[in-house]
């Protein structure tokens, strides 16, 4: 029986190593994806984040170039309303006055439009920064679901390898229960002839038995009829013969009225015929 399931036990044994074996070769083809993923979302972030550095970088050498010519500017006015009005001049003092107000206004024009760059760019980087967050959460999201999916069918494959063993555990129980009901019946059948075959022969035998006392009644009957018939054909001490050997005389009867023996006796005081005597011969009695 275990010799007809065995290459079925054995095939599954089979497909649940190599599913086993498997395994990790899928979670590690899930990790590979991942990590190719992620290179890719990190080359395209610090892409990104080099580009903004440099729009900073230009930013910041144009607001430095244009504080660097607001000063420039303002010393060479400077120096053109001292040359024109005077050191010490009324006139002079309130050009530079003049001057030095027009200064601080580019300056802190340039500097408030520095700082809104400089803002710029932090919203920028913390653009690329959230995005790349986001798409690194996406990736790690599907590196899970694809692990769960992989490890899902895992355990669905081993659930069906498991319900192919409960079948063909069932199967050979079954087969080991029609077995030894095939067993049983074929038993029960040579039992049945085997009583069959003691019946028939209690019953010749009875038969047998039967035949035979009513042989032996049937002889014992004939042994009654032959004793009887011995019994019948006794001589009585009257008619007795003389069967006296060396003999060769006739006993006459010495009582008158009667007949005389006159039978001739042979040679051995017997009689040469008789009633039980066929040509010499004693005639055999029939039982």
């Amino acid at each position: 029986m275990d010799e007809i399931f065995a290459p079925q036990e054995a095939y599954l044994g089979q497909v649940e190593a190599q599913l086993r074996a498997d395994l990790p070769t899928y979670q590690k083809e899930a990790e590979t994806n991942f990590n190719a993923n992620k290179g890719q979302l990190d080359t395209s972030k610090n892409t990104t984040m080099m580009d903004i550095t440099g729009q900073e970088t230009t930013g910041q050498r144009k607001y430095e170039d244009a504080a660097t010519a607001a000063r420039r500017l303002f010393n060479e006015q400077q120096m053109g309303i001292g040359q024109r009005f005077g050191g010490s001049s009324s006139a002079g003092e309130a050009g530079r006055a003049i001057l030095g107000q027009e200064q601080q206004r580019q300056l802190g024009q340039n500097q408030r439009s520095n700082i809104d760059f400089q803002a710029q760019v932090g919203r920028q980087r913390q653009a690329v920064e959230d995005s790349y967050k986001s798409s690194l959460l996406g990736l790690e999201q599907q590196k899970q679901t694809a692990l769960v999916a992989i490890q899902r069918d895992f355990q669905a494959k081993l659930m069906e390898i498991a319900n192919n063993r409960a079948q063909l555990a069932s199967a050979k129980a079954q087969a080991r229960v029609q077995a030894v009901m095939d067993l049983r019946n074929k038993t029960f059948a040579v039992q049945m002839q085997n009583m069959q075959f003691k019946q028939a022969l209690d019953a010749q035998l009875a038969q047998s038995q039967q035949t035979m006392g009513s042989v032996g009644t049937a002889f014992g009957g004939a042994r009654s009829n032959t004793s009887a018939l011995q019994q019948n054909f006794q001589p009585s001490s009257g008619d007795r013969l003389n069967m006296d050997f060396g003999s060769n005389q006739q006993t006459n009867n010495p009582y008158t009225g009667q007949i005389a023996n006159t039978r001739k006796k042979d040679e051995f005081g017997g009689l040469t015929s008789s009633p039980f005597m066929n040509n010499g011969n004693m005639t055999p009695l029939n039982y």
